[in-house]
């Protein structure tokens, strides 16, 4: 079911406009400290959509990403505790105009993330805060995108503000350094 509300999402945020290149496609990341995560992303050109021509925003991108993370096992005082994480990234990205096969790209963006966990009534009423609720951050981003091989591809690594404690409340020092890569289809 959560796979139809991803697509759903990705599909709404499609340009409208015939022009603009758009791509699609799976990705997989790695959170610091937090663990493995697959997701979707599109990504299309701005400047069609802003009906500009200058040199600048022709180098823009827009991007929308979600990931839902595989935790870690998180115990507390022994007892196991499930938690959950998904969240949905929008950014914008400017590609460095470069003459090579690689295609270098900078950007900044927000993030919307939700952090469920559950556990027996006894570990949630030891539970320090609240451990579960939706989180909002910013990210920086950095990355390359292979477009000239036979399946392109791209790799990214992006700081966000978004960060758990070790018990899985919303404040700490895990998350916050995510390592993407994944396929792009589409564009021209």
């Amino acid at each position: 079911m959560k796979l139809r509300y991803v697509v759903l999402v990705l599909a709404l945020c499609a340009p409208a406009s015939a022009t603009a290149q758009v791509w699609y496609g799976p990705q997989a990341s790695y959170v610091n400290g937090i663990g493995p995560g697959i997701g979707a992303r599109v990504v299309t050109e701005l400047a069609p959509l802003l009906g500009s021509q200058d040199r600048i925003v022709s180098r823009l991108t827009g991007a929308l990403a979600a990931d839902y993370v595989f935790m870690e096992e998180a115990t507390f005082f022994g007892e196991p505790v499930d938690q959950k994480y998904w969240e949905v990234n929008g950014s914008v990205a400017y590609m460095i105009p470069i003459k090579a096969a690689a295609r270098p790209y900078a950007g900044a963006g927000l993030s919307l993330g939700k952090l469920s966990s559950s556990a027996s009534a006894e570990v949630e009423e030891m539970l320090p805060g609240n451990t579960s609720g939706s989180m909002m951050g910013l990210n920086l981003l950095a990355g390359v995108r292979f477009p000239q091989v036979s399946v392109p591809f791209f790799l990214e690594l992006r700081l966000s503000t978004i960060q758990f404690a070790a018990d899985g409340s919303s404040e700490g020092e895990k998350g916050g350094i995510y390592l993407t890569g994944g396929l792009l289809f589409g564009g021209r």
